[in-house]
């Protein structure tokens, strides 16, 4: 598969997992999952999930698998929580607006002096948005929202720029 296969296969797939975890909570009845405060790696509600339809429950599942999933810390629709937490649906955003993005512009987001500077601040800020919050037990949702998605794009952007270095070059 050639380079823009793989960022289109990417986006594409980061864009299906998106849809399936914003649209999870809208195929449900009203508040039928809110409340939840999970382990990541674990599956803390198999009996919740499995009391959904088959496409809920396994978006849900594999939510629980991957995050924390707590309530508070997450955006709800249909009175329902989503199946992963507002920094999670955030860096999942990022990934797909930047996969699009590099499809459109990639030749200048993926140059070395640009990428791992902003790989280095995005994932930075992040940090010390997780110890800030947790030192003084916040939840700046936005701030969240922020970092999440910055870490996404700028993952995006690092992933173009390792498909990027396999491509051959024509130098001028």
């Amino acid at each position: 598969m050639t380079p823009d296969g793989l960022r289109f296969t990417l986006a594409l797939a980061f864009g299906i997992a998106l849809a399936l975890f914003i649209s999870a909570p809208l195929v449900c009845t009203y508040g039928a999952v809110d409340g939840l405060d999970g382990t990541p790696v674990i599956i803390d509600y198999p009996e919740l999930w499995g009391s959904l339809d088959s496409l809920s429950g396994t978006v849900y599942a594999v939510g629980d698998i991957l995050c924390h999933q707590e309530s508070g810390r997450s955006f709800h629709l249909n009175g329902s929580q989503l199946p992963i937490c507002v920094r999670d649906i955030s860096a999942l955003a990022g990934l797909f607006a930047g996969m699009c993005a590099v499809m459109r512009i990639g030749r200048y987001t993926s140059e070395r002096r640009f990428c791992v500077p902003f790989l280095i601040v995005s994932f930075g800020l992040m940090i010390a948005d997780v110890v800030i919050q947790n030192v003084f037990s916040l939840n700046v949702v936005p701030t969240r929202v922020v970092t999440g998605f910055l870490c996404g794009l700028s993952v995006s952007f690092a992933i173009d720029m390792w498909f990027r270095s396999f491509e051959p070059r024509h130098d001028e």
